[in-house]
C-alpha cells in the first residue's frame, strides 16, 4: 500500500477502481489508502466508466466506508452514464447503496427503469441482489418486482440456495404477497434442501411464516433438516 499511495496521483480511474476492489475482495481495511483512492476518485469521477463506478460503490460496501461525498458522486456519475449499464452492474450498484443503508431515491428509480428493460438477461444471483436491494431500503417498486418475478420464474431451477432464501425473503419483506413466485421457490428449494445452510433454511422458513403461507412440504422438510 506503501508504493501505491506514493503513486496514487498516477492512478487512471480504472487503476483505482481495481486497487479498492482487490483490497475490499481480500477484506483488507487499508483506511489510509482507502481514503486517498476516495479522494482521487472524486477529483476524476467524470472519467469513471460504469465498471469503475460498480467496483468502487462495491468496494465501499464490502469495507463498509460509508463515504456519502464519494458515494454522491459515484450516484451522479451513474445517473449520466446509466444507458451504458449492463446487468451487473445495476444489481451490483443496488447492491452497495442497499448494503450500506443509503436510499438514493432518484438512482434507484432510474437503476429499476433500465433493469426492467433488460430484466431477462440477469443471472439468478441478479436478481436475487436486486430483490433484496430494494426490499433491504423498503423502496418499493411495483413494476420492477414484477419483471424481477416474471425472469426469476422462467429460470427458478438455476437459483442457488443462497438464492432462493434471498429472494423468499425479499418477498416476505415487500408489500406484494407474489404466492406463484413463493410457490416456485418452495419447489426448487425442495429439489435442493440437502445444500441448504442452517442460515438458509431459517430464513425460507421466516420468509414463508411471514407470508402468511403455511406451505406443505416445504416447512415440514424444513423442519426435519434443522
Amino acid at each position: 500500500s506503501f508504493a501505491a499511495l506514493a503513486r496514487l496521483g498516477d492512478f487512471l480511474p480504472q487503476d483505482l477502481a481495481n486497487t479498492a476492489w482487490a483490497y475490499a475482495k481480500l477484506c483488507i481495511q487499508d483506511q489510509p489508502l482507502l481514503a486517498a483512492i476516495a479522494a482521487r476518485a472524486l477529483a476524476t469521477i467524470e472519467e469513471f466508466t460504469p465498471q469503475n463506478l460498480t467496483n468502487s460503490a462495491w468496494s465501499c460496501a464490502t469495507v463498509v466506508m460509508r463515504d456519502l461525498p464519494l458515494l454522491s458522486s459515484i450516484s451522479a456519475r451513474a445517473l449520466s452514464l446509466m444507458g451504458q449499464f449492463d446487468q451487473q452492474n445495476l444489481a451490483n450498484t443496488a447492491w452497495a447503496f442497499a448494503s450500506l443503508g443509503i436510499s438514493d431515491e432518484h438512482l434507484l428509480h432510474v437503476i429499476a427503469a433500465r433493469a426492467m428493460a433488460t430484466i431477462f438477461e440477469f443471472s439468478p444471483q441478479g436478481l436475487s441482489n436486486m430483490a433484496w436491494s430494494y426490499a433491504c431500503l423498503g423502496f418499493t417498486n411495483v413494476p420492477l418486482l414484477a419483471a424481477i418475478s416474471s425472469a426469476a420464474l422462467s429460470r427458478m431451477h438455476q437459483f442457488r440456495t443462497q438464492e432462493l432464501s434471498s429472494m423468499a425473503w425479499s418477498v416476505a419483506k415487500s408489500t406484494m404477497r407474489d404466492l406463484p413466485l413463493l410457490e416456485a421457490i418452495a419447489a426448487a428449494s425442495l429439489c435442493t434442501i440437502a445444500e441448504f445452510t442452517s442460515e438458509n433454511l431459517s430464513i425460507t422458513a421466516w420468509a414463508f411464516a411471514a407470508c402468511e403461507v403455511l406451505h406443505v412440504p416445504l416447512l415440514p422438510v424444513i423442519a426435519s433438516s434443522a
